[in-house]
C-alpha cells in the first residue's frame, strides 16, 4: 500500500534513483545515485528500500556526479549494495494495527463492515 496523504516527493525526481554506495544494517546514511542532473531530494520525501519505507530526515546537496547522501529513519533493515532500486515516485510499506481493538457493526440492511485503526509500520 503506498504511503498515505503523500503526493510524491518534494524535489523533483524524474526516475527512481538507486543505491551509489553499499550500506550495512542499522545504517542511517545512505548514498543515492540520481537519474540526471535537477533531480534533488528532500527531507520528508519517502522512499522504499528492500520493501520498507523509510522517510528522509536531511539531505545535502547533490554532487556533480549526480549523487546526494541521505538521512534516513528508521535506520536500514538489511545491507544495500550499489545499484539496488530506491522507489522514489511511488513509495510503497507495510502497515500495522495501531491498537488490538476492532470494531464490528451490522446495519438495518445486514450489511457487514469492520473498522481498524492502521498506521504505517516504518
Amino acid at each position: 500500500m503506498a504511503a498515505m496523504e503523500y503526493d510524491g516527493p518534494h524535489g523533483m525526481i524524474s526516475a527512481d534513483p538507486v543505491v551509489a554506495v553499499a550500506a550495512t544494517a542499522r545504517a542511517q546514511a545512505l548514498v543515492l545515485q540520481l537519474a540526471r542532473a535537477g533531480d534533488r531530494v528532500l527531507p520528508g520525501d519517502y522512499l522504499t528500500l528492500g520493501r520498507h519505507l523509510h522517510i528522509v530526515t536531511a539531505a545535502e546537496a547533490p554532487t556533480p556526479a549526480f549523487r546526494q547522501s541521505v538521512t534516513l529513519w528508521p535506520r536500514l533493515r538489511r545491507p544495500v549494495a550499489p545499484g539496488d532500486p530506491v522507489a522514489m515516485r511511488a513509495p510503497f510499506g507495510t502497515w500495522a494495527l495501531a491498537g488490538p481493538e476492532t470494531v464490528l457493526s451490522v446495519s438495518q440492511a445486514r450489511v457487514r463492515t469492520r473498522t481498524l485503526q492502521i498506521m504505517e509500520a516504518l
